[in-house]
């Protein structure tokens, strides 16, 4: 969804609403990005990056996921760099709620399937919010994920995680 590509640096990504969710109308479902869910919705390899009070909704069906049904999508992935600041980020992973996936309706019209799927009951599903890389170090991550939400090797880079 966005990407901070190596060598970027000193940019600032503030209060913005980053929304991932499937496409419910029928003819547009075939296309995506071609990405998998290990990379990231969002993706930082640069130095002195800022990412700050955004908020970042993940709304996805299981059997979507990619490479594997079982691998726990990731939101923010700091692939490389240094000196980057993530703080005060709210992150929510959400899927379909089983029950309510097998009674929804089908909508002929792109405006009825957006509105259809806007309705559904969701629930949190598991996900890595945060995953800093080993070839990145002296981040500060403050704020944006809990301690069982974060993949972070704590003795290279400064992590601050929500109280549970």
């Amino acid at each position: 969804m966005l990407r901070l590509e190596k060598g970027s640096s000193e940019n600032l990504v503030s209060s913005n609403h980053f929304l991932r969710d499937n496409e419910p109308w029928e003819p547009m479902k075939q296309y995506d990005n071609g990405e998998d869910d290990l990379l990231g919705l969002i993706v930082i390899n640069g130095n002195n990056n800022s990412f700050i009070s955004n908020h970042i909704s993940e709304n996805i069906q299981k059997e979507s996921i990619r490479p594997d049904t079982h691998i726990k999508p990731v939101v923010l992935h700091i692939t490389g760099g240094v000196h980057n600041y993530i703080a005060s980020n709210h992150m929510l992973v959400m899927t379909k709620d089983e029950e309510q996936q097998s009674n929804e309706k089908e909508s002929d019209s792109c405006f009825g399937a957006q509105v259809n799927a806007l309705l559904l009951k969701t629930k949190p599903m598991d996900a890595v919010l945060i995953r800093v890389d080993d070839t990145s170090w002296s981040n500060i991550i403050l704020d944006s994920a809990r301690e069982n939400e974060a993949d972070i090797d704590r003795s290279k880079n400064t992590f601050r995680a929500i109280p549970e």
